[in-house]
């Protein structure tokens, strides 16, 4: 463990090195798409998506574009969504998964309502 009981998941995890070299292949994979220009196929976008949740949640998850398409039915209580298009031209990766609350949370924040959660 690190000074003050802080530690990293790669310092925990006893295949850390091979997960982060994982991970940086799949950065490098999808930012050279983004730099050539190209839009991301249907599949990239959900592996995108997917990318922001354990494999426990994004075996059931949803997976929603920015324009509220579902790009894939799911039967659990998550939905994930890939980068937002503005941030994925600049190279950026910001995928996420929300649950209903979060996403219930989301939109009273993002049209200036109130918001109670259950």
């Amino acid at each position: 463990m690190k000074k003050g009981n802080r530690c990293s998941f790669f310092e925990t995890s006893r295949h850390g090195g091979l997960v982060a070299a994982a991970l940086l292949l799949s950065s490098a994979v999808s930012g050279a798409a983004v730099a050539a220009g190209a839009e991301p196929t249907k599949a990239a976008l959900i592996r995108d998506a997917l990318s922001a949740a354990p494999p426990s949640l994004a075996a059931t998850a949803t997976v929603m574009d920015w324009d509220h398409k579902v790009l894939r039915p799911g039967s659990g209580g998550y939905t994930c969504h890939p980068t937002q298009p503005a941030l994925r031209k600049k190279g950026g990766r910001e995928p996420m998964c929300l649950d209903k609350v979060w996403i219930e949370w989301a939109d009273a924040w993002a049209n200036k309502k109130p918001f109670k959660a259950n």
